[in-house]
């Protein structure tokens, strides 16, 4: 890898998917009121959901993604594909707080009840109802039964989840035909790492982006996805021209009006690839997007991850091992960014630090979770910090695991002595 990646043109490929299709707004979810927009009110609390906004925005790019993806429309994020529509409520917690349980999800301020009126709202229309939660479900029955099919919900659910359909008007007959569309999807990036996974998906798509200048790609995103949120003119987004400006200018002074204000109010939260396009160096290429898909969807298991389960590394490893990875992403990004002498140093550091990971997996030869005690070694122990000679990472052992983490994510690493 370099930091000077040349990039094939995919401008055909990306903008075909964006556009077109039959596609029209009076047929899927543009058509409908924004029902409670309270959310857009206060997106400021809500910076985590504006980056998780982000991610499923970037999946447009992605042959199969969505065509557009709408901020805080009826739901916090909707993902509209050319037959269906995905509404989806996303739930963060702080880190201290126990795995989600089905009962939570289910009771008040749960997740579950929003959803209920969203499809008070958009029942009518091809789409499931989504709950995406930061971290981990919990592994009791009641809960791993939920997760995996929210109609096999248990008698206790099914009372709470009626009562939240009754208070936006609908009858006991709607609790079987909402479960069946409900969809539980745990594990989104947590709050610490989010903005790195950000900065890691959109490195795959510009790789040509010096450090700061993605840093600075991935500022004016989140601000356009904010502006989304809150349902502002899109002439005063922040990469409308200054024609557009000038035109939501007079339009406000003028109290101009939209003679379809759902329309009007869908089309200023809508998100699309040709926006996202218009904003990058160039295209991305065919490996960027296949790239970008494994960081932004749960469908693909990254290599750090297969390896780390093939070497028998418990949930918590991996987890660590990803937070880290993502942490040093970040600072390699920049390194890899920049002169040449820095890329130079790093790929020596790499070296060393392959090394000595390689010295602490013989200590685990006969394991058979060979990856726990490895990783218990080099986070715990001293000695890798030592490596860091041109101190790119300042020395700090963490950081260093995280850089491994990546390195191991490039299969030059499977946490075994072989």
């Amino acid at each position: 890898m370099t930091g000077r990646t040349r990039r094939a043109s995919q401008a055909d490929t990306v903008l075909a998917h964006a556009g077109g299709g039959g596609f029209t707004m009076s047929t899927t979810i543009g058509a409908l009121g924004g029902g409670d927009e309270s959310g857009a009110e206060t997106f400021s609390r809500y910076r985590y959901q504006s980056k998780i906004t982000l991610l499923y925005w970037l999946q447009t790019l992605v042959p199969d993604g969505p065509i557009a993806v709408y901020a805080e429309h009826i739901e916090d994020v909707v993902c509209e594909y050319r037959d269906r529509q995905e509404l989806i409520q996303v739930k963060s917690r702080s880190e201290d707080r126990h795995l989600w349980r089905a009962s939570e999800m289910c009771g008040e301020n749960g997740g579950v009840d929003s959803l209920a009126r969203a499809y008070g709202i958009a029942k009518d229309l091809n789409c499931s109802f989504e709950l995406h939660l930061e971290g981990g479900s919990s592994p009791s029955d009641e809960t791993k039964t939920f997760v995996a099919k929210c109609a096999d919900a248990s008698a206790a659910l099914r009372t709470k989840v009626t009562a939240h359909l009754k208070a936006v008007g609908q009858t006991k007959a709607a609790l079987g035909p909402f479960l069946e569309r409900l969809r539980i999807c745990p594990k989104l990036p947590a709050q610490r790492v989010a903005h790195s996974v950000c900065l890691e998906a959109l490195v795959h798509i510009a790789p040509t982006l010096t450090g700061g200048e993605l840093i600075e790609l991935c500022e004016k995103l989140l601000q356009i996805v904010e502006h989304a949120q809150e349902a502002e003119h899109s002439g005063l987004a922040p990469d409308a021209s200054p024609e557009e400006f000038l035109e939501a200018r007079l339009a406000s002074v003028l109290h101009l009006r939209s003679e379809d204000p759902d329309t009007s109010l869908a089309e200023a939260k809508r998100l699309t690839a040709d926006r996202l396009v218009a904003l990058l160096p160039a295209s991305p290429t065919a490996e960027g997007l296949l790239l970008l898909k494994r960081t932004t969807t749960d469908s693909g298991t990254s290599a750090l991850e297969r390896k780390l389960v093939n070497a028998g590394a418990n949930p918590a490893v991996i987890e660590s091992a990803k937070s880290l990875r993502a942490m040093s992403e970040t600072r390699r990004i920049e390194l890899l960014s920049g002169p040449d002498h820095l890329v130079e140093r790093l790929e020596d550091l790499d070296a060393r630090v392959l090394t000595h990971a390689r010295a602490v997996a013989l200590g685990h030869v006969d394991s058979a979770t060979s990856a726990n005690g490895i990783w218990h070694d080099l986070v715990v122990q001293d000695g890798l910090e030592t490596v860091d000679h041109f101190d790119l990472f300042q020395h700090d052992r963490q950081a260093l695991v995280g850089l491994l983490c990546c390195i191991s994510d490039e299969c030059r690493f499977g946490w075994t002595a072989s």
